[in-house]
């Protein structure tokens, strides 16, 4: 499987756990999983960074309009 390939699962939550080889997150409601990752950190950090990007993006449409 290659780096931050996306796979369907039908699941509710699934935040850093182990999945086949590496650990993955998934972003809530999406059942699609991002990864792998080397470690349970990596994968909750990667998560913390595409939660802080699209709040970044909601805010800057919401204040600019763009």
């Amino acid at each position: 499987m290659a780096d931050n390939e996306k796979i369907d699962i039908h699941i509710d939550h699934y935040v850093a756990q182990p999945g086949g080889v590496g650990y993955y997150y998934a972003v809530m409601p999406s059942p699609e999983l991002f990864g792998p990752f080397d470690t349970p950190a990596d994968a909750k950090t990667a998560a913390l960074a595409a939660v802080e990007q699209s709040v970044a993006q909601a805010l800057a449409s919401a204040l600019f309009g763009e």
